[in-house]
């Protein structure tokens, strides 16, 4: 290698990492509180529904929109790899914390800590734990779902452009991430208002262009579904077609719901993002918090036309949070989707830390250094006893889901030992497992434990006994590759007779071979 380029690469590899080292302090917090919430998930196989369905490969991924998926099959195998893929998407996510804190420049270490340790913790990085075979994939889009943002506020001229393929591809691995870019663009204009130094125009100016990047890259997006569609001759999957809502006569309903969730989340805990209520307190406390800092901001340089425009901003911010209730069947978004609700701690924070530089030189004036200065105070052990609650929430989330494995395993355990043991079974048999357990001895102790009924976030049921993918349960955790009934198989066999006077599953009589099938039958009285 020529002298020069090695001095040029030495030169650039020092630019970046000193333009990055004020940061390793806060990414060695956000590792630290990351093991000490998801350790328990990179050590064991947590399985739920979907995982076990997907235990080899990424899901649905071109017919749902995700052709991304596709894309990162060759850089992240398709395989459900606890260790391996939890890691990597803690350390993107975290990655993309760094990248945060850059993009909203806040200085003070304590909140940068907290900040990180916040988005590593937020359930909805535990929804996703429960989903691993795509964990890493939606960390990569996360992560680049942040960048598009620094890409687009920082770089100048046409470097501005490397911010479309980011977002798109963001968005073809999993479209919810929009709005993690949505809201933290947000925040930047927030960030600018409170800047004495930037004028209304340039600030106005500068969220039409954040609104026009991300309605380009979305129509981009979805230029690229249709094209990949047409490619391949594929359409949208049943799942996708009916929770994808582009219908403008619905738009203002839709509008309205944006904010009626967005209340929700801290009035009903939705999704398990708040799911106690002390943690609705907390919250509450932190926004009042919040307001009481602006208030003191423009207390201290008034301006009515950037007044009007924190005002907009602030109004603007659950929508831009919650804008996938603009696109979205709102029964299909879940823990997951709600990614972006971490960036109201960033908008807490950038408040925070703007009047801890604000203030400091007024310590004569009881509302310009005293208050503050207790809202900090206040502010911070609020921020600490939530990332104490997400820690323990995702490991009840994990140890529900570990029992309720445990349970599945040990019913189909013993099951599948009957089913062998049956006189009628052979090799060339059919299995078909018909119907619930409801009125029955046999329970699932773990949904019925009062203790876990708060543990309700996406994906925290686990594997159960009338999963959809029992059948892959069975044989890939079990070891028993049996064949199993079709669902028209089983259709006809509900309407036998022979069906009808059978009992009921564990009791005797309840497993019986009719015609070329061997049944077992569980009880439900709606079959």
């Amino acid at each position: 290698m020529h002298p020069m380029t090695t001095d040029f690469n030495h030169s650039m590899l020092h630019f970046f990492l000193k333009k990055w080292e004020k940061y390793h302090i806060p990414l060695l917090a956000a590792l630290v509180a990351g093991f000490l919430a998801h350790f328990m998930a990179f050590t064991n196989k947590l399985t739920n529904h979907d995982d076990v369905f997907n235990l080899f490969s990424k899901g649905a991924s071109a017919s749902s929109g995700r052709w991304g998926l596709d894309i990162l099959s060759f850089v992240l195998p398709d395989f459900s790899m606890p260790w391996i893929y939890g890691v990597i998407t803690l350390i993107l996510i975290a990655s993309a914390g760094c990248v945060m804190l850059r993009v909203l420049d806040i200085h003070n270490k304590i909140l940068q800590i907290l900040l990180m340790a916040l988005l590593v913790t937020y359930p909805s990085l535990t929804s996703v734990y429960t989903y691993m075979f795509t964990s890493s994939s939606y960390g990569v889009a996360f992560f680049l779902s942040v960048l598009s943002v620094y890409q687009w506020v920082f770089q100048a001229s046409y470097k501005k452009l490397f911010a479309f393929p980011m977002l798109i591809f963001s968005l073809s691995v999993y479209q919810p991430y929009l709005t993690v870019a949505a809201s933290l663009f947000m925040i930047c204009l927030v960030k600018q208002i409170l800047n004495k130094d930037t004028s209304s125009r340039s600030i106005w100016l500068q969220g039409l262009s954040y609104f026009a990047f991300l309605m380009i890259s979305l129509i981009l997006y979805y230029s690229s579904i249709y094209a990949v569609f047409s490619l391949f001759q594929i359409q949208f999957n049943s799942y996708a077609s009916e929770n994808l809502l582009l219908d403008i006569n619905t738009l203002l309903q839709r509008l309205i719901d944006t904010y009626y969730t967005f209340i929700y989340f801290f009035t009903r805990g939705y999704h398990g993002i708040l799911n106690t209520s002390l943690m609705r307190i907390l919250h509450l406390f932190l926004i009042i918090l919040g307001v009481i800092l602006l208030v003191l901001r423009f207390h201290r340089h008034p301006s009515i036309s950037k007044a009007l425009l924190l005002s907009l901003c602030i109004a603007l911010f659950p929508l831009s949070i919650n804008c996938i209730y603009l696109i979205a069947n709102p029964n299909s978004i879940h823990t997951l989707v709600v990614y972006s609700f971490v960036n109201i701690y960033f908008l807490i924070a950038l408040v925070l830390d703007d009047c801890s530089t604000e203030f400091t030189y007024a310590k004569t004036k009881l509302l310009e250094y005293f208050l503050p200065k207790l809202c900090r105070q206040i502010a911070i052990p609020c921020l600490l006893a939530v990332i104490i609650s997400n820690v323990y929430l995702a490991n009840e989330v994990y140890l529900k889901v570990q029992l309720s494995y445990e349970n599945t395993y040990a019913f189909y355990s013993v099951l599948c030992s009957e089913i062998v043991n049956h006189p009628d079974f052979d090799r060339n048999t059919k299995v078909a497992i018909i119907g619930s357990i409801t009125d029955n001895p046999i329970v699932d102790p773990v949904s019925d434990y009062d203790e876990f009924e708060s543990v309700s976030i996406m994906g925290s049921d686990g594997i159960g006994i009338h999963s959809y993918s029992r059948q892959d349960f069975v044989r890939f955790y079990l070891g028993f590759n049996i064949l199993f009934a079709e669902e028209e198989q089983i259709k006809e066999i509900k309407q036998t007779s022979s069906f009808a006077t059978m009992s009921s599953y564990p009791y005797y009589g309840s497993i019986q071979k009719i015609d070329n099938f061997l049944v077992v039958k569980l009880s439900d009285p709606e079959l």
